[in-house]
């Protein structure tokens, strides 16, 4: 049987949003194919019905988070992976912060399955 070599995903959250007008065209550098797999996932969470006052004021009306996930074949790529990351993270005006101590609920947010971290840390028990 053919080993494959092992890989290891690196994750980031949303730090802080761009600090300007958005085109419709801001995530496309962090979501174009690139030299290392990666996952994004953009999710959204709209603000309960009871927040008109608010929105009329001129808030938002949902709570949006974004996160990134890359996969390198070996330890010895993760740095020009994640230069490459941030660089095109930056380019799109978008602060992404690393998820060291939370790589496993930034990996679970961006596979295919629905998971939402917020969601579930206001379900869990403190």
């Amino acid at each position: 049987m053919l080993a494959l070599p092992a890989t290891q995903p690196v994750s980031w959250a949303w730090h802080e949003a761009p600090r300007q007008n958005v085109t419709a065209d801001v995530l496309a550098r962090l979501i174009t194919p690139g030299p290392y797999p990666k996952r994004v996932s953009l999710q959204f969470r709209p603000f309960p019905a009871v927040s008109a006052a608010e929105e009329a004021a001129g808030a938002g009306v949902c709570l949006m988070s974004l996160f990134v996930t890359v996969t390198v074949p070996g330890s010895d790529e993760i740095a020009r992976a994640v230069a490459w990351t941030e660089a095109a993270a930056g380019s799109s005006k978008i602060r992404l912060r690393r998820m060291s101590y939370s790589q496993a609920a930034g990996f679970a947010a961006t596979l295919p399955c629905g998971i939402c971290p917020a969601e579930l840390a206001r379900r869990m028990p403190h």
